[in-house]
Parts: C-alpha cells; structure tokens; sequence
C-alpha cells in the first residue's frame, strides 16, 4: 500500500500518466512491472531469486542462503526446505543428532547422523547386526588380551555321569536339513550304559540355554563296553541327496598300554533317527588297531566323489610298520577295511614305526583343484635329519596302494638339543587362508614337547604351514623350523597344541584366524587351561602370552581347550567359541562340559 501511494504522488494526474522506470500505467495508476523470469515461490532456479542472489525468498524468507540471511525457520537446514518438506542434503559440517561427529554425508564420520547413540566413539553391540561405532563391521565383538571364564557370559553343555569327559571331540553342521548348525559332542569314556562304551549327543540348533547332554536328542551308545565311541568325530557333506549333512563316528577302542581293549570301528550315520544300527558300519582289518580314532573325507581319488578316510595308527599289518590309512570310495555300504579302495601303509620311513594316521585332513593345498591328505606320523624319528615326530603330505590324485616313503613331504619336528627333544604331533587342521595368500594353511601341533625354559617339561608347540609355502621348501624331508609360525607354551605342563583349529574370520580382515588349545593346568597360572586365538596372518616365535585372544580357566584340572571350533550355533549370524573342558564338573564329577562363547567384548 505504500508503494502504491508513493507512485501515485510520482505519477499525477492520470489523463497525464506518465510512469517512472520499473513501472507501468494500469487503471490510471503507476503499479511495479511484473518480473516474468521470477520463479514459484520456493523454487532457486529462477532469476533473481536464486541460490546466488540477494533476494531469495525460499517460500518467504527474506535473504539467500549465502548472504547472510536464510536462518529463520524456512531455511534449508530449518523446518521447511526449498520444496516444501525436510531439508534435501545436510550441508557441510552438520551434526543433526547432537553426538558431537558430523554426519558421513556431509563428509564427517558419523555413519548414521539420526542417532546420538550411533558414532565413532561408541561401544559395539555385540550381536545387534548395528554397526554402532560406525566402523563398517556390524555386530564385530573382538576380544583383546586375556580373558578369565568366570568373567564371561557363556553357555553349558554338561555331561551327565561321572568320568563322562565329555566334550573330548566336537563336530558341527547341519544334520536335520532345517538349515541351522547343529553341534555333535562325543563323550568316549561315558558308561553308556556299558563300561566306557562311549556316546555321542545330538543337540540340535539353535542352541539357546544350558544343557545336560543326556537330554539331547538323539543320543548314540558304542555297542560294547571298551569301544570309546566318539574318540573320532567328523562331518561329512550330504552324500545321499537327502539335504542333511552325514555324522561320522569313531569307536577307537580303549587304550590299555600299548594294547587296545576292544577293535574299534567307524560308523556313517545319514539318518539321525536310526541309530548306529541304520548307520553305514566299517570294521577294523586287524584287531588293537586304534582304527576310527581320525576322521577325514575328500575327493582324493579325483573321481569326483568324495573319500571316507579312517586311519588305524596301531595297525601293525604291513611288514613290522605300525599304523595304515584307508580310503574308502563310492557309495558307503558296509565295508570292512580289507576291501578299502586306497590303503596308505608305514613302510619304515625314519629309525622307527611311525603311528602313521594318528590324526589327519585334507584341502587342496598347492592350488590344482585336487584334494591333498595331510598325515600325522608322531612316532617318527630321524637321527641323521635331527627330526622328532612328523607330517607327512600326499597331493592328490591317490590310488591303490600308497607307501609313506612316497609322500611329496615329510615336515618334521626339529630339535637340537636334549632340551627340546621329545613330543608327539597329534593335532592337525586346515586353518583356513591365515595369510591372505589364497592357499589354504594347516596347523599342527604337538602338545607334550618340551620347551627350553626351566619346568618346560611339557609346554607344547604347534607349527603353522602355508599351502602356498609348500613348494619353496627345499626338499621332501624339511624341518619345521621352516614354518611360517611356531607357537610355544610359556610355562611347562600347559600342553600347548593338544588341539589346533580354524576360526575364520573372527576379526573381519579377510584372513582367517587360528585357534590353539593349551588344556593343560601350567606351572604358574592359568590351571584350568586356555584356548588361544591367533588373528592371520601369524608370522615367527610367539608364545601363549602373544595370543591376541586368551580365554583360560582357573578351576583347577578342568582341560578347557581340550577340544576347540568355531560356529554360529545360535542362530544369530555370528559365530560362537565352541570349548571342551572334559574334566569340568558339569553335571557330575569329571563329567565333564562342552561350552558356547560369543566372540564378544567384555
């Protein structure tokens, strides 16, 4: 209105109008001139209320975004944007949530800027599939350093008689077909309800809450007393077409000095409802042979079905040698060792037998798309090579029959003196690519060997073997000195490598991490045991205390890491540890306990 009377004063009389500039005669009255190029309200592209001008209204407003103005409630980063809703972009440097980090889209760090509780400087959930600390890794719980049992949340699978042990050997997959894990735990000493006949529990996933293992279901016995069944566990991808993961067990026969009790056996369970008397049956060649004790399977054979490897280490059959691998291949029927279709034998390799086949595995080490085995041989010993125990490799394709002398390496354990003299190696595992280099690793430890520090009588060392290491090594005898890590116990009497294992990725680097079981009850501390993680890649001379992660047990003569894995029993998507402590009181004396542990930070 104002305007309008000031330009009529300018103006004058209308029969003589004649209006000034920026003004044009309407009616008898001088009225501004309508700007034709001016955008809708609210709109920035027009001109001369765009972004760059002095007179953007942003539906309103009376300066531009640069000049000064545009703080009000209609601007951008107010209540109302150029489009009628919520602001667009966030400009550089906002923090709309108050946590003190500006949001990842305006070029900060905080990955999600609508919530405070979201930032660098948070703490991870464990479990919540958030990223909270805005690291790109939801859910990532690592632990660091050590760890006592008792101060952290874990679950319990108890054995349920006295002197069960159970948890001695572990196997997991899925083996209902309902596409969750399911974990078997063997129990070879359990009187069931014979005299050390051994069992095996069935608890399938999820597995949320504590358990007593005499509640799972199914459950399987050794059909005399003596057998030890479970002493061997494995599983075996579905060979029947049904969808289920096959179980197979290992009855080794108890120990009794050098002589075994009873002849052991193995036996292929693909139907988890019929018992061991539906299951697929191997018998032994010979009798006291330790035969069911180690378990693998592996396209060996390069037909494309995989092979039923069941070693007996006391197998005495083949000319003085002491210990035989067989190969069983094609569909499983009941097949007694005689009639294996591939027979690995001790032909006297070294100055002494070697209980070849004590423990074994199998991946395709050098990269040609074929299986190779992996054999411990703990008996061996060299005088003139200065080698104590040994793995021997096989690469694959195998047939007939296969001698020891003939293997593509013998990796030995070196000593030098009296001091590091002594030791068996009888854990091994593939461990997954540790060191990024596309060849899968393996892992072998030898738990009793004596370590060159005072009361290291039985410290244990495990030696770490890259696949892809393999071929650079200088000849078919090579020290495992070469490895490309050793890990020795730091106090005597910890059995460092009683079991070795893969983890995966429990970090989250791309590597995959090694797991190391020490159940030993030590000289100083930590008498319960410890189960060790090592993150990949691992490289050189590191001990127990090196350990990115160490969980022990200070109940004393528990055996926790007797038995050692890594799965996501849950159900939650992430994996757990999976322990053995075989002499725990779970829900009797010595019954022993199989316990699941969140990979977590707490």
């Amino acid at each position: 209105m104002l305007l309008t009377i000031a330009l009529l004063i300018a103006c004058g009389d209308k029969d003589t109008l004649a209006c000034g500039p920026g003004t044009h005669e309407e009616d008898g009255l001088c009225l501004p001139d309508v700007d034709t190029a001016a955008p809708a309200p609210g709109d920035d592209t027009g001109a001369p209320l765009d972004d760059t001008g002095a007179d953007d209204t942003d539906e309103g407003g009376a300066t531009d975004d640069t000049a000064g103005g545009d703080t009000g409630s209609t601007d951008d980063t107010g209540g109302t944007d150029d489009t009628g809703g919520t602001n667009d972009t966030a400009p550089p440097g906002v923090d709309a949530d108050g946590d003190g980090y500006t949001s990842a889209a305006s070029g900060g760090a905080d990955c999600d800027d609508s919530d405070a509780a979201i930032n660098p400087a948070a703490t991870e959930i464990c479990g919540n599939g958030v990223d909270d600390d805005c690291d790109a890794t939801p859910g990532d719980c690592a632990w660091t350093g050590e760890k006592r049992l008792s101060d952290v949340p874990y679950l319990s699978l108890d054995g349920d008689q006295n002197n069960d042990r159970a948890g001695e050997t572990l196997a997991v997959g899925d083996y209902n077909g309902d596409g969750l894990l399911d974990l078997a735990v063997g129990a070879p000493r359990a009187d069931a309800p014979g005299l050390e006949m051994g069992a095996v529990y069935v608890v399938y996933g999820p597995i949320t809450e504590d358990l007593n293992l005499y509640d799972a279901t199914p459950i399987f016995t050794g059909p005399r007393a003596e057998d030890y069944l479970g002493a061997g566990l494995l599983t075996v991808p579905d060979l029947d077409g049904d969808g289920d993961d096959e179980l197979l067990i290992g009855a080794s026969g108890k120990r009794q000095g050098y002589s075994l009790a009873t002849n052991g056996g193995a036996w292929l369970v693909t139907d988890m409802d019929s018992g061991l008397a539906g299951a697929v049956a191997y018998t032994p060649a010979s009798e006291e042979s330790g035969f069911g004790a180690a378990l693998a399977a592996a396209d060996l054979s390069g037909d494309g079905v995989a092979e039923l490897i069941i070693a007996a280490s006391y197998d005495e059959d083949y000319a003085g040698g002491a210990g035989i691998v067989y190969l069983f291949s094609g569909t499983p029927t009941a097949t007694s060792a005689e009639d294996a279709d591939i027979t690995l034998y001790d032909d006297g390799v070294g100055d002494r037998t070697l209980l070849l086949g004590s423990a074994t595995a199998t991946a395709d080490l050098n990269g040609d798309g074929q299986d190779d085995l992996l054999v411990s041989a703990p008996n061996y010993y060299s005088a003139d090579l200065g080698g104590d125990s040994a793995v021997l490799v096989f690469y694959g394709p195998l047939s007939g029959v296969t001698f020891a002398s003939g293997a593509d390496h013998i990796l030995y354990a070196p000593y030098t003196d009296a001091a590091d003299l002594g030791g068996y190696i009888n854990g091994l595992a593939i461990t997954g690519d540790n060191d990024g280099d596309g060849y899968p690793d393996f892992a072998a430890g030898s738990p009793d060997r004596t370590a060159d520090i005072p009361y290291g009588n039985n410290a244990g060392i495990a030696y770490g073997v890259g696949g892809g290491q393999l071929s650079g090594f200088p000849s078919q005898a090579t020290s495992l000195f070469f490895a490309d890590w050793r890990a020795e116990g730091s106090e005597g009497t910890m059995f460092l490598g009683y079991t070795v294992s893969g983890a995966g990725d429990v970090d989250g680097d791309g590597r995959d991490d090694v797991l190391i079981g020490a159940p030993g009850p030590g000289t100083y501390s930590k008498t319960g045991g410890a189960a060790l993680l090592y993150y990949g890649p691992i490289s050189g001379d590191v001990t127990d205390l090196d350990a990115d992660i160490n969980l022990y047990a200070s109940s004393y003569g528990w055996l926790f890491g007797a038995s050692l894995a890594s799965a996501d029993l849950d159900g939650d998507g992430l994996s757990e540890l999976i322990a053995g402590a075989t002499t725990a009181d779970g829900g009797a004396t010595y019954s022993g306990a199989v316990l699941l542990l969140p990979w977590g930070d707490y």
